[in-house]
């Protein structure tokens, strides 16, 4: 089970009435860091003000998270202080640790990366693919699969040293796979030719053939809240049989957020209309699970 999703607490240090002297590290608008007047330096937040993408943790006080710029994070603090542990060919979108030492971060122009050193050093993976990867999910350290744009899944069966193309369709974008067991898989994000607009992909057979769910989405909420599309983009299991996913719904100019869940391993689903977009779901345990969304709302349950 993925355990990508925490909630930090953060500590702002402001300095008055005082001027500290440029160095060469860390400048951000100019090269020559020597040029006074023409360097400027990032003082906070450190060690990054880029997007951030993704957060996993490996366990209560460390944790990875990769950013925009090709750089990962790593804390081992709880997130009080984070450090640049490596910079990666392209920017990553998506992490996926099973211990504390192996990991795979997959992003931009088809970019796997491996550790099984803790972090310490990272690995390419050859995908085979030049597209963006979206998402990564691991059973264990020899099979996984990973996802992206166009509908691609792929999948390998030896840690990630060989991979295999599954599915292609230039009619989706996924942006979120979760494999419950070796033969039970998720995958979901947009579709252009679902009435809905949400991709929902089932496999029970390890990802050899994957089936298009229609979830019961409906396509028409009344004559003031019609339905137009969903963009379904993270998905997350408590149990075998409770799933849950999250998304975003365009009611024409209403953009919210939309839940799917099942408690019967995905043989009904409960759909659910919010106010606000939901981008990521996580399950710590069976009980306690959180959401986050839009303007960093959270939900809980």
């Amino acid at each position: 089970m993925k355990s990508r999703f925490a909630i930090f607490g953060l500590t702002v240090i402001i300095i008055w009435g005082s001027i500290i002297q440029c160095t060469g590290e860390n400048p951000v608008a100019s090269n020559d860091a020597t040029t006074a007047g023409r360097s400027w330096y990032q003082q906070n937040p450190l060690p990054t003000s880029n997007t951030l993408r993704d957060i996993e943790f490996i366990g209560d006080r460390e944790a990875w998270a990769v950013s925009n710029a090709a750089t990962i994070l790593h804390t081992l603090d709880g997130g009080l202080t984070w450090n640049e542990a490596h910079a990666f060919p392209a920017n990553a979108e998506n992490l996926c640790f099973i211990d504390d030492q192996n990991g795979w971060a997959v992003g931009e122009n088809g970019m796997i990366m491996h550790t099984n050193d803790g972090g310490r050093s990272w690995r390419e993976q050859n995908s085979g693919i030049d597209s963006r990867l979206t998402a990564t999910s691991f059973i264990d350290h020899k099979r996984g699969w990973a996802v992206g744009i166009w509908g691609v899944i792929l999948s390998t069966s030896d840690g990630g040293r060989t991979w295999y193309r599954q599915r292609e369709d230039s009619s989706s974008h996924l942006k979120d796979i979760l494999f419950i067991d070796e033969d039970k898989g998720w995958a979901v994000g947009v579709s252009w030719t679902m009435p809905s607009g949400a991709e929902l992909l089932y496999t029970d057979d390890g990802g050899r053939n994957w089936t298009q769910i229609d979830a019961g989405i409906p396509s028409d909420l009344g004559e003031s809240y019609q339905f137009v599309t969903a963009d379904l983009w993270s998905i997350a299991a408590a149990s075998h049989e409770v799933i849950t996913i999250v998304g975003e719904s365009n009611q024409w100019t209403l953009i919210g957020g939309i839940r799917l869940h099942t408690e019967d391993g995905g043989e009904t689903w409960a759909v659910e209309f919010t106010d606000v977009s939901h981008y990521d779901v996580e399950f710590i345990d069976e009980r306690l699970g959180f959401i986050a969304g839009y303007a960093g709302i959270i939900n809980s349950t």
